[in-house]
């Protein structure tokens, strides 16, 4: 009897402990099934019952599902009788939309990994994960901002650890991590290229494209952002020395170039419709074939008449528009593209507010019959038929009134100010509207964005000066302002000596100056002899530079890797080792060990192989099922195969050494251990466990288990009760 009652408590201890240590999805699975009293082959028996009766529903269901309205009663009423798709065809698309949509699911279900689950291994200095050129460790420690660049920045910005181990290319700019940011003496990052943007500089060229010192260097080649061209112009057979102009024609190589200047008098702004054509109009130009004209309305004067005023004001406006917006002397910014080109020079800008000026000066000093006869004598002189001998005949008595008071004149002429200053495209403007723009000579050379920078600046104090009509013209400003940028050099002795870019402007005498557009012109004529590179020559229509459209390169493709596969190599799952298991390993089935009842009533709820306590233990196992019933026993395989599998319970790789742990106690339960022991050698062949396949329990192998120190101290007591009433019945 006391057997019988030990045996019964053990059952009884076993059938509450078992749910508690066994997977929740095998109970999910399989409703309320008992396992405590039932031997391996009943279970098994059960499980494949239950399995072919699922099977059986399943398919009635879907046969259910299958059976279509053969005709519609819409059609019964019509008379429009339309026979569907037979049931094979319904099967088969079912099929295919229940497989697609198992692949939509699996896929979603990798997408969606909780990474909060998992925590980062030890970085290494020895490994490198993503290829990237950069060690794990010194990523992490650059992710964590544990090494900064010099000026205190995080090169990944606010970018993780795992965020940059996903590519070997972080910015997708064709550069592995490796080829933009180094590290010296393990203590701070140079940044050869920044590894978050594809255009370090924001230039509008790829870092791909550029050499490793230009990358973070606004332009190319060192910075250069533009050509800057010098135009002097001066029509040689008006015999007049001061006819003519001088000016520069800026064109961008790079993108969003923003060109300022904090004193502008004019600015004709670019119409945007008309931004490539001046383009075209600048290869045009620069090949000499047709096209170039759009930026000129006539090549010869005889074309401008009061006439076709309204035409040519009309074709002007169409490329360039006034801002009427803008107020002399004044900022102003124009905003350039590549192959966007802006001209800048110096002008008086009101001539009946300059000739006024000059005319004040001479009433101030001569009579006004004085000043009657000079403008005869200018009429007789300058006419479209010169009277010479008018000239002659009051030349002497003119000169012998007008020389006494000659150096006031010419002070006062030479210091007077009108008004005028800087302006954007008025000679692109005037070229299309009024004036003609040859003969001409160009020179040109590329200019850097600190050489941008200085250009500004120069413009803006010259044009605070207004204009004078000999030393401050338009000659003056765009020679001096070619000078400034290229014109000197320093030897090796440190002295400022002139390059061969330097060009003449002015006639000088004493402490006065007169800067003719004539003699610019003829400067630039002899940097063309003598093979000055960037000598571009004379052009019918001047234009900007003309520049090849960029094409972006594309580089290799960047490596990315999946959540699953930086599972398998950086990250863990959190307070469990993933080791995976190389064969399947069944569980035998519950297992009692009969104890002498010395300590009575008190059990165990863990393992307890190796020990002499007497008490009655009950090791925690899980029945021994067919796979299909128990998919949760499928050992643990590598990180690597699917997101599910790294969810696998994480005991079950010591399910073996439980088995072992039962203790052998008494002679008289040794044909249970024994018929115990067969059967799960039998059950052993009838185990299959696909590999490939994600075992259902495994996803919720890691769900917290039921709290089974409860029911072991409940258990307990019930063992302590019956115990004590088979001792009294005993007795």
């Amino acid at each position: 009897m006391k057997k019988n009652c030990r045996f019964v408590a053990m059952v009884l201890a076993s059938a509450l402990v078992l749910p508690a240590v066994s997977p929740l999805s095998v109970l999910a699975e399989n409703d309320a099934t008992e396992v405590a009293g039932e031997t391996t082959e009943e279970i098994t028996a059960n499980v494949e019952s239950n399995t072919t009766e699922e099977n059986s529903k399943e398919q009635n269901e879907e046969e259910e599902f299958l059976e279509p309205e053969i005709v519609s009663t819409e059609n019964l009423e019509t008379g429009n009788v339309i026979v569907a798709e037979t049931k094979d065809e319904l099967k088969q698309d079912t099929v295919e939309d229940s497989e697609e949509k198992n692949a939509q699911e699996e896929q979603k279900d990798q997408n969606e990994i909780d990474l909060d689950k998992y925590e980062l291994m030890d970085a290494r200095g020895d490994k490198d994960f993503n290829n990237d050129g950069i060690s794990d460790l010194m990523t992490k420690l650059l992710c964590d901002g544990e090494i900064l660049t010099k000026d205190g920045k995080k090169v990944f910005g606010e970018a993780s650890y795992l965020d940059v181990q996903k590519s070997d290319d972080f910015d997708s700019d064709g550069l592995k991590n490796g080829e933009e940011v180094i590290v010296e003496n393990d203590e701070y990052a140079v940044l050869l290229s920044d590894p978050t943007k594809v255009d370090s500089d924001e230039d509008g060229y790829n870092d791909f494209d550029e050499k490793s010192e230009d990358r973070m260097v606004y332009g190319i080649n060192g910075g250069v952002v533009g050509s800057v061209r010098l135009v002097a112009r001066h029509d040689e057979s008006t015999k007049n020395p001061t006819h003519g102009h001088v000016y520069i024609v800026y064109t961008s190589y790079v993108d969003n170039l923003k060109l300022s200047i904090d004193d502008i008098y004019g600015y004709y702004v670019t119409n945007e419709a008309y931004r490539e054509k001046l383009q075209d109009a600048a290869k045009a130009a620069a090949t000499g074939e047709e096209g170039a004209e759009i930026v000129s309305w006539r090549s010869t004067v005889d074309e401008i008449t009061q006439a076709n005023a309204p035409q040519r004001a009309k074709a002007t406006e169409d490329i360039y528009i006034v801002d009427a917006e803008h107020e002399p002397h004044t900022s102003a910014s124009v905003t350039l593209n590549r192959g966007d080109y802006v001209s800048i020079g110096h002008y008086s800008v009101d001539d009946v507010a300059t000739q006024q000026v000059y005319k004040d000066i001479v009433d101030g000093i001569y009579t006004p019959e004085v000043v009657d006869e000079l403008m005869k004598l200018y009429s007789a002189a300058t006419g479209a038929n010169p009277d010479i001998e008018y000239v002659k005949a009051h030349l002497p008595e003119i000169a012998a009134v007008v020389v006494p008071k000659l150096p006031e004149l010419i002070n006062k002429s030479y210091n007077a100010i009108t008004p005028g200053g800087v302006c954007f495209n008025r000679e692109f403007y005037n070229q299309k509207f009024e004036f003609d723009q040859g003969p001409n000579e160009i020179i040109e050379h590329d200019i850097t964005f600190d050489q941008t920078k200085k250009m500004s600046e120069f413009y803006a104090v010259e044009s605070g000066k207004q204009y004078q009509f000999m030393p401050h013209n338009c000659t003056s400003v765009a020679a001096d302002a070619w000078n400034t940028l290229f014109g000197f050099t320093t030897d090796e002795n440190g002295n400022i000596v002139k390059t061969q870019y330097y060009v003449e402007s002015a006639i000088r005498y004493l402490d006065y100056r007169a800067d003719l557009p004539v003699i610019v012109k003829n400067s630039i004529r002899i940097m063309g002899k003598i093979g000055v590179d960037g000598y571009v020559g004379p052009k019918t229509y001047v234009t900007g530079k003309a520049l090849e459209k960029y094409e972006k390169s594309t580089g290799a493709a960047p490596t990315t890797f999946t959540t699953l596969q930086m599972i398998g190599a950086i990250i863990k799952e959190k307070g469990t080792a993933i080791v995976p298991t190389p064969e399947v390993v069944p569980t035998p089935g519950v297992v009692v060990n009969p104890t002498d009842s010395g300590n009575k009533g008190n059990n165990t709820g863990s393992n307890m192989a190796g020990t002499n306590q007497t008490e009655t233990v009950i090791p925690m196992v899980q029945p021994t099922v067919t796979a299909q019933a128990t998919p949760a026993l499928a050992t643990v395989p590598t990180v690597e195969s699917t997101p599910n599998r790294i969810a696998a319970h994480s005991s079950s790789k010591s399910v073996a050494a439980n088995d072992k742990e039962v203790v052998e106690e008494s002679s008289e339960d040794a044909s249970l251990e024994e018929t115990t022991v067969d059967d799960e050698e039998k059950d052993t062949d009838t185990v299959s466990i696909e590999s490939e396949e994600t075992p259902l329990s495994a996803e919720e192998a890691s769900k917290p288990s039921f709290p089974w120190p409860v029911l072991i101290a409940i258990a307990a007591a019930i063992l302590c009760g019956i115990a004590v009433y088979a001792r009294k019945r005993a007795k």
